[in-house]
């Protein structure tokens, strides 16, 4: 995102000084704003990468061209003010929705909370015989592979789920 930040500080300076409109560049940076949005569901990261430096972008010229480039006036401090609600309603609109969106595979599942889950038995059996450990944490893995070894009836530790912490 800082990149993009630099990108688009270059770029208002540079559509400023091509005297491109304002009101051209705030929708220039409000035409990047879908990137965000798709990264939510299209998870790799060449694209994480190119939303990020997007989102950083449209910020800076979607925030930046009104408030350095409108009048100094009534009209434009009602834009400055204007931009900076409607930028805040995006940012919430899409942290909500990035919520609703995220994957969470570890909630409500009854295999343990990872890395100390089911999912990870054999890690932790071989965790647990190695030689670096002190015996406290050796005993403490074994406990844990055990447990994680047998039916969720017969465990010794409570296994939590991650939603437990929430």
């Amino acid at each position: 995102m800082w990149t993009g930040i630099t990108i688009g500080l270059f770029l208002l300076w540079l559509f400023s000084d091509q005297n491109f409109s304002w009101p051209l560049i705030a929708f220039i940076g409000l035409g990047l704003a879908p990137l965000p949005y798709l990264q939510m569901h299209y998870q790799k990261k060449w694209f994480k990468i190119l939303a990020r430096t997007g989102l950083g972008s449209g910020s800076v010229l979607f925030i930046g061209a009104p408030l350095f480039l409108a009048q100094i006036n009534v009209q434009g401090l009602v834009i400055r003010i204007l931009t900076i609600l409607i930028y805040v309603l995006l940012v919430r609109h899409a942290l909500v929705r990035r919520q609703r969106t995220i994957d969470k595979p570890c909630d409500g599942c009854q295999e343990g909370v990872f890395p100390l889950c089911s999912w990870n038995e054999e890690k932790i059996i071989a965790a647990s015989n190695s030689l670096d450990l002190d015996d406290d944490g050796k005993e403490f893995l074994q406990m844990v592979a055990q447990s994680v070894c047998v039916p969720p009836d017969e465990r010794m530790v409570a296994m939590l789920s991650a939603s437990d912490f929430d």
